[in-house]
C-alpha cells in the first residue's frame, strides 16, 4: 500500500510533462511576436532581416553608432513601405524600444532613479 501512494505522484507528475513542455513551446512565438512589434517596420521585413538588424544594433559599439543604424533603418523601412504602398508610422520608437544589451546602464531599466 505504501509504494502505490508513493508512485501515484510521481505517475500524475510525468504524466503531465509532456502539457507543460507544450504549453511553453506555445509561448515563444508570442514573445518574439512581441519583440517585432517594437521593431520599426518589422511587419515588411523577413524573419532573417529582422535577426540581422538585431545583430547590427548588437554589435554597435557606442550609443551613436546604434542611433545611426537606427536611422538608416528607418529610412531603408519608410522607403520599402513607400514602395509597397504600406503606410508606417512617421516616427519609430523612442530609443529602440529598449533594443540592445545594456540598456539598463542607459537609464531605461529598473531601478530606483532620481530617489534611489
Amino acid at each position: 500500500m505504501l509504494k502505490k501512494s508513493f508512485f501515484i505522484p510521481i505517475l500524475g507528475a510525468v504524466l503531465c510533462l509532456p502539457a507543460g513542455v507544450a504549453l511553453a513551446a506555445d509561448a515563444a512565438p508570442a514573445a518574439g511576436q512581441v519583440q517585432n512589434q517594437m521593431m520599426y517596420g518589422s511587419q515588411l521585413m523577413t524573419p532573417k532581416e529582422r535577426v540581422e538588424y538585431r545583430a547590427k544594433l548588437r554589435a554597435a559599439k557606442t550609443i551613436q553608432e546604434r542611433e545611426r543604424i537606427r536611422q538608416e533603418h528607418h529610412e531603408e523601412m519608410m522607403e520599402l513601405a513607400k514602395k509597397r504602398g504600406v503606410t508606417l508610422p512617421a516616427v519609430p520608437p523612442v530609443g529602440g524600444a529598449g533594443m540592445g544589451p545594456g540598456r539598463m546602464n542607459g537609464g531605461a531599466g529598473m531601478g530606483g532613479g532620481a530617489a534611489g
